[in-house]
């Protein structure tokens, strides 16, 4: 599915806000890359991002909590293993918008799989909100008719 694409990853609060500036996400994003950034850096996050896109396009196994059935875009619950290599389940639980057909993801949400896990359902219902929204505006049909 997106094995010959490259795609921008934005990790930046400000940038997801001036891009998406009609939306209040429930996300506390800009406290989570503070702490981020003391730690492995964002470039170290979008590394891992682009890795994960890179050797499983079809991204299976990848928790999805929007309808795969929407082509332009979609939002994954990702898995990355904080630098020191000591895997995936103590490491980061990232939120991720992609916008297949602009090439662009978004970092909606991180956090330390060990501190917060799980998105409530309010966030999940969120989600597809946000998703039903921008594809909408993209296509111009509404996903839920």
């Amino acid at each position: 599915m997106f094995e010959n694409i490259e795609f921008e990853i934005v990790i930046d609060d400000e940038v997801l806000k001036q891009d998406f500036s009609d939306i209040a996400f429930p996300f506390p994003l800009k406290n989570e890359l503070r702490q981020l950034r003391k730690n492995e850096g964002t470039d170290y996050i979008s590394q891992e991002i682009a890795a994960l896109l890179k050797r499983n396009p079809e991204l299976k196994g990848v928790t999805c909590y929007t309808s795969k059935a929407i082509k332009t875009c979609a939002i994954y619950k990702l898995r990355i293993p904080k630098d020191d290599n000591r895997g995936k389940s103590s490491g980061y639980r990232i939120i991720f918008l992609l916008l297949t057909i602009f090439g662009k993801g978004y970092v909606l949400d991180i956090a330390d799989h060990s501190i917060r896990d799980d998105l409530t359902d309010s966030d999940k219902k969120f989600c597809g909100w946000l998703v039903n929204e921008i594809d909408k505006a993209i296509s111009g049909k509404d996903t839920n008719e």
